[in-house]
């Protein structure tokens, strides 16, 4: 099984909450091992400059953090909806959808958290986030009609300070699901068959007022701590189906900066600046 060595630039969340049961928080790193790749430098957007000098932010620079609300944004989406935090911050939990045209992994994540958001109960917010640069960003638009992509769309070069702070991954596909009180419930990297009934209850969970990592979430029992049925992805066979994987003694390792990775090939390399 291979190991992240080196969670890289989010190890305040990736390592202390990837295996968390407490309270019942879903949280999934399906990310490739080994050393992250240097982060791509996103062009400036050939557009007019839309985005705000802070590159999206409303607030100084920051990734989004176990410890922390995320941090507040405002952008514009493809056709020039303005998008801020203001729109489901204590309304309605948020999605984010981070991907690119050319990545195969995404292709087999997207369909399924259409299908998971089809299936979400009560009010959510979601954006995707195409990461592609210059180079490929012609067939975006292509790429965002082939896959049925309804919801609103930011285009992550032109807000590279929102894209940085909510995705500082070197890997893609990554959902991050955000409570409506502000905290992260749910990091989600590469493609699991586990993904569908995770990311319904993350967004179910961020219905609460309060969620799990929020320093006033005062019911450890609610919601996910109770054992119940799992939902199952309709498109995914019964013979498919993977059970989350319980660490066993020879999975165990005395690096605490090891954690499980439980597939090599559940996501992909972000483009490495030219």
């Amino acid at each position: 099984m291979a190991r992240l060595r080196n969670p890289g630039v989010f190890p305040s969340v990736v390592v202390p909450m990837l295996r968390r049961t407490a309270a019942g928080l879903l949280f999934i790193a399906t990310a490739c091992g080994g050393p992250p790749a240097p982060r791509p430098s996103h062009p400036a957007s050939p557009e007019p400059a839309a985005s705000p000098p802070d590159g999206g932010l409303t607030e100084p620079f920051r990734t989004i953090d176990p410890k922390a609300p995320v941090p507040q944004y405002a952008v514009r989406s493809l056709d020039g909806t303005k998008l801020t935090s203001a729109d489901w911050l204590g309304k309605r939990p948020l999605v984010l959808v981070f991907f690119t045209s050319w990545c195969e992994v995404c292709k087999m994540k997207l369909p399924v958290v259409k299908r998971a958001l089809a299936k979400a109960k009560g009010p959510y917010q979601v954006i995707g986030v195409p990461i592609d640069d210059a180079d490929t960003w012609d067939a975006v638009p292509q790429f965002i009609d082939d896959h049925g992509l309804d919801f609103p769309i930011v285009r992550g070069a032109q807000y590279s300070e929102f894209t940085r702070a909510y995705d500082p991954f070197d890997q893609i596909p990554v959902v991050i699901v955000v409570g409506r009180d502000g905290y992260v419930v749910e990091v989600q990297l590469g493609f699991s068959p586990n993904d569908f009934a995770r990311l319904l209850a993350a967004i179910d969970l961020g219905q609460e007022e309060k969620t799990p990592l929020n320093p006033e979430y005062v019911n450890p029992n609610a919601k996910l701590g109770a054992k119940g049925p799992a939902v199952a992805d309709p498109d995914v066979a019964d013979d498919d189906e993977v059970l989350v994987d319980e660490q066993t003694d020879d999975d165990k390792t005395d690096d605490p900066k090891a954690v499980d990775d439980p597939t090599d090939d559940g996501a992909a390399k972000k483009p490495k600046p030219k």
